[in-house]
């Protein structure tokens, strides 16, 4: 994996987030010129790391808390799990062929493509959550005028749900994938304290 594109998706993921939550504020403060420019960039910088940071950490627990658990409602109904290489199906076996490479390092790719992807969705629509908020909290009675912003903001939020819910069904699928095929960590500890 490359560590210098993990860390600009992980950094990419906070200043978007921190800038949707924090959008309202600016808004608000430049057109009025009341604190210096300089402190204002200061503040915005500040801001914008720190609301983002907060978002992915929220979007952390959604993923723990709540789509872990529908995944987990979702896997045992259908229950497939336990028949996933189809050996007439010449994509699916070129597929898991694919996942299998270079020991299973494409799969790995995989997943931590697929994860960055889990916490940005959910990140930013906890993102425009809070910018909401904000935004009715300082605009109070302009902010009705705009009803089509929060139209536009629960159906991002519903959309991203969705598809999360997707993409962790997926994750957890190649994750139950890799980790079937290998030895468990428990019989590797066992075996490293035996010799």
């Amino acid at each position: 994996m490359n560590l210098i594109s993990d860390k600009i998706k992980f950094y990419t993921n906070i200043i978007v987030s921190g800038a949707v939550a924090i959008a309202p504020v600016l808004f608000y403060f430049l057109p009025q010129n009341i604190i210096d420019h300089s402190f204002l960039l200061t503040f915005t910088a500040i801001a914008i790391l720190l609301f983002g940071r907060i978002c992915l950490e929220l979007a952390l627990f959604v993923e723990s808390n709540l789509l872990d658990s529908i995944v987990e409602c979702k896997v045992k109904k259908r229950l497939h799990y336990e028949i996933f290489e189809e050996k007439d199906n010449l994509v699916n076996k070129n597929w898991y062929g694919y996942l299998k490479i270079d020991n299973n390092k494409a799969s790995h790719e995989v997943i931590a493509h697929l994860a960055d992807r889990l916490l940005f969705l959910l990140s930013t629509s906890i993102a425009a959550i809070i910018g909401s908020i904000l935004f009715v909290v300082i605009f109070k009675q302009k902010a009705l005028t705009n009803m089509w912003l929060f139209v536009l903001v629960i159906a991002y939020v519903v959309f991203s749900f969705m598809r999360a819910i997707s993409i962790a069904t997926t994750l957890d699928f190649l994750r139950y994938y890799i980790l079937n095929r290998q030895e468990p960590a428990v019989e590797l500890v066992a075996q490293g304290e035996n010799e």
